[in-house]
């Protein structure tokens, strides 16, 4: 017999475990959600969420409201975009009326996830250090073992777990991803006073991106939060870069841009991986009583590596299946629904814009309807 035992046995409470523990529960299924970490715990990460998943998910926008000052669900908003040329020479400004999205801290950010998911303590469970290191399939049931004897099981299980998935490598639904649908980052978040941020970027916070800089596919980026800013640049893992080189003249740029105070300190930055679009060509997110989502199935823009926001679509999509499996006949064929049912929803959202931009981004600094497109494409996935 398992030390724990429910419906649904989730791995990973990021974005994605947190929220379909969350919404099985409102379901009236019973869900133990395990991950390694205590929390709160620091992930590396941006850290925008687009403001669609505050109108979506409206516990979002119920907590933001709830926060304390010293306990914030986001750090700031955001309500622009500002493209620069690679050599900083000229910039494009898209600016609306309306708040575009929010920065956030994922130490804070989860956080509040999973102490929202737990507060349904009737029916979920949660267990922190709780490192899987191995996955028993049976016929009728799930069983997780952790590196400290820990067992949980369940009739069914959801792969939260991130990038490198425990889950999908166990259960040989995936090794590993391949390079071309890796995106490897090197970033820091830099500390900076937010009376120091207020004069550098305004009160009203807009991101900075660099699109291909340093000649590479992807792009640079600065994120402007209450008392860091998130610097760093991504690319494509088959691009052979060397990044650390890069970095360091991105840097160099937002000091001589008047962006990053000539004191700060860049150094030892953190390094990580996203399978950006890795959703699009896959097709192993469905094993035997099993799940993938959030980055564990690769759904994370391809044009752009965000993956809060898709994290939480896909964990909704399959908190929908898991409940019509629990109740199921043939709980199996319920689960085949989530390859079609994650496409039908959100596939359009993070694949790569039916857009030459190699093509069209010179033409941005010039052309404010197309900086709008460019905007709106990179934001909001809508098509170029």
């Amino acid at each position: 017999m398992a030390d724990s035992e429910a419906d649904v046995i989730v791995v990973g409470a990021g974005p994605a475990g947190a929220t379909c523990a969350r919404l099985l529960a409102q379901a009236g299924c019973s869900v133990v959600l395990v991950d390694r970490a205590s929390f709160p715990r620091k992930k590396p990460c941006g850290g925008w969420v687009n403001a669609a998943a505050f109108d979506e998910f409206p516990e979002l926008e119920t907590l933001r409201k709830k926060s304390s000052p010293k306990k914030q669900l986001v750090d700031v908003p955001f309500h622009g975009l500002v493209f620069h040329k690679a050599d900083m020479s000229a910039e494009a400004v898209y600016a609306p009326r309306q708040k575009l999205g929010y920065l956030v801290s994922r130490e804070t950010f989860d956080a509040a996830l999973v102490a929202l998911a737990a507060s349904r303590k009737r029916l979920v469970k949660v267990l922190q250090r709780f490192r899987v290191t191995g996955v028993d399939v049976r016929e009728g049931s799930v069983c997780v073992r952790a590196a400290d004897g820990r067992t949980a099981a369940g009739r069914l299980l959801v792969g939260a777990d991130g990038a490198e998935s425990t889950v999908a490598a166990v259960t040989g639904l995936r090794d590993s991803w391949a390079g071309d649908r890796q995106v490897v980052c090197l970033f820091k978040e830099i500390k900076v006073s937010p009376r120091t941020l207020d004069r550098l970027y305004g009160k009203q916070r807009k991101i900075h991106l660099a699109m291909q800089y340093g000649g590479l596919p992807g792009y640079a980026w600065a994120f402007p939060k209450h008392g860091t800013v998130s610097v760093g640049i991504g690319c494509r893992g088959d691009a052979g870069a060397d990044l650390k080189s890069v970095y360091a003249a991105w840097v160099e740029h937002l000091i001589g841009a008047g962006l990053l105070p000539d004191a700060a300190d860049v150094s030892r930055p953190t390094a990580a991986m996203a399978p950006a679009g890795g959703a699009i060509e896959d097709e192993g997110h469905v094993g035997k009583r099993t799940l993938l989502i959030g980055d564990a199935g690769g759904f994370v823009s391809a044009a752009t590596g965000e993956g809060i926001y898709p994290a939480m679509r896909s964990a909704r999509v399959a908190a929908t299946c898991l409940t019509a499996a629990l109740k199921a006949d043939h709980p199996q064929d319920a689960l085949m629904q989530f390859k079609f049912d994650w496409r039908q929803d959100f596939a359009e959202y993070i694949q790569m814009p039916n857009a030459n931009l190699a093509f069209l981004l010179p033409l941005v600094y010039e052309n404010a309807e197309l900086c709008r497109r460019l905007a709106r494409c990179y934001l909001f996935g809508e098509n170029f």
